[in-house]
C-alpha cells in the first residue's frame, strides 16, 4: 500500500519590497524616515525554502524598485498566486505581458471623485492614473478591485465608491482604518456599522475576514493573520499584519531555518472580557492592529458589540455567485471584497 503525503500547509505573503513612494497619502501607515528595498535574491530564496501559496506586493509603490520587473517574473514563474496593490503608478511601467502575470490588481482609491483624491493622497495623478490603469487591466481581462480605507473623512463616499465600481464594473475591497500613527481618521461604533450594513444591503459580499464583522455573520473562518498569513517589511520584519512594525522574525532568519519560525505563531493575548463571549471562537477579540493602536492588545475590539453591550448587528450580505478564489487578498487579511449590486 502507497503512503500518501500529507498536503504541504501553503503561506500567503503579503511583501513590502519597499517603503518608497511617489505619494504622500494622509493616512499612511508606512514610515518613510529611511527608505529600503529587499532584494531579488531574499525574494528567490524566500520562494525557494517555503511553501507559498499566494503572494501581494504593496505598501509601498513596487514600481519604484529597481528589481520589481525581475521580482514578478520569478514569483510568476514559480506558480505562486501573485497581486498587486498600487497607487495606479507601477501598472504604467509594465507591458500587457507583465500585467497579466498578476492574477488580480487593487488600485487605491479614497474617494470617488478627482478633487478629493488628489487633496487627500497629494498627487497631482492620484485619479488618473486609478482610472487609466483600471481600464487597460479591464480591456487584458484581469481581475481588478478599487481598493478603499473606509474612515471618517471618506465614510459618507461609500454610496459613490459602489457606484464608481459598478461603473468600471469591477470590485469594491475595503479595509478598515487603522490608526498607526494617527486616530483623526477613525470612525466611532455606530458610524462604523451604519456603513457595513449599508455596505452590505447595495452590494454582493464576495469574500471577509474582518473577524469582528464575521462574529455578527456566525461565520468562522481557519484562516487568518499570525497563522498561514504573514507580511515582510520593506525593513526585513516578518510580522503577523501588515499595520504591525516590529518582530524578531526577521527574512533573513525565515529563509535561513524555514517553516519552524512561523510555527511559534504570533500569540497575542485573549482580552479578559471576551472569556465569556459567545463569539470570541470567531473573532478571537477583533482585529489586532485596533486593538493594539487602540484600547490595547489586552483589551476588545472597538467595534465589537458584546464589550459594548449591544445587540449583535443584524447582517444579511447577498453573497456574490462567482468564486472568492479569484483573489489573492481574500479569506487571508483583514478586509472585505464586495461586487456593487
Amino acid at each position: 500500500m502507497i503512503k500518501q503525503n500529507k498536503r504541504r500547509r501553503k503561506y500567503d505573503f503579503g511583501i513590502g519590497l519597499t517603503n518608497n513612494c511617489n505619494f504622500r497619502c494622509k493616512h499612511c501607515y508606512s514610515n518613510r524616515k529611511k527608505i529600503y528595498y529587499i532584494g531579488f535574491e531574499k525574494i528567490r530564496d524566500l520562494c525557494d525554502s517555503l511553501p507559498i501559496n499566494s503572494i501581494n506586493f504593496g505598501t509601498g509603490e513596487s514600481g519604484l524598485h529597481p528589481e520589481f520587473r525581475k521580482i514578478l517574473a520569478y514569483v510568476a514563474s514559480k506558480g505562486i498566486k501573485t497581486s498587486l496593490t498600487t497607487n495606479g503608478y507601477t501598472p504604467s511601467l509594465l507591458s500587457d505581458e507583465e500585467l497579466k502575470l498578476l492574477n488580480d490588481i487593487d488600485f487605491s482609491l479614497d474617494f470617488p471623485n478627482p478633487k478629493d483624491q488628489i487633496a487627500f493622497r497629494q498627487n497631482k495623478y492620484a485619479f488618473d492614473w486609478v482610472a487609466d490603469g483600471i481600464e487597460r487591466c479591464k480591456k487584458l481581462g484581469m481581475t481588478v478591485s478599487l481598493a478603499a480605507t473606509l474612515m471618517k473623512d471618506n465614510a459618507s463616499c461609500l454610496d459613490s465608491l459602489l457606484k464608481l465600481s459598478k461603473e468600471k464594473d469591477c470590485f469594491l475591497r475595503i479595509n478598515i482604518y487603522k490608526p498607526v500613527h494617527t486616530k483623526k481618521y477613525c470612525m466611532d461604533y455606530d458610524a462604523f456599522w451604519k456603513k457595513i450594513d449599508e455596505l452590505f444591503k447595495k452590494s454582493y459580499l464576495v469574500s471577509c475576514s474582518e473577524p469582528i464583522i464575521n462574529a455578527a455573520l456566525n461565520r468562522r473562518i481557519d484562516t487568518g493573520c499570525g497563522k498561514n498569513s504573514f507580511r515582510i517589511k520593506p525593513n526585513g520584519k516578518v510580522v503577523p499584519c501588515v499595520y504591525l512594525n516590529d518582530s524578531d522574525i526577521t527574512l533573513s532568519k525565515l529563509i535561513e531555518k524555514g517553516e519552524s519560525v512561523l510555527k511559534k505563531k504570533f500569540d497575542f493575548p485573549s482580552p479578559e472580557n471576551c472569556s465569556k463571549c459567545l463569539k470570541f471562537k470567531i473573532c478571537g477579540g477583533g482585529c489586532i492592529a485596533r486593538r493594539f493602536y487602540g484600547p490595547g492588545i489586552a483589551m476588545p475590539d472597538e467595534f465589537c458589540f458584546y464589550s459594548h453591550n449591544m445587540q449583535k448587528p443584524v447582517l444579511k450580505p447577498d453573497w456574490y455567485k462567482g468564486s472568492s478564489d479569484d483573489f489573492v487578498h481574500s479569506d487571508y487579511l483583514c478586509t472585505l471584497i464586495v461586487k456593487p449590486k
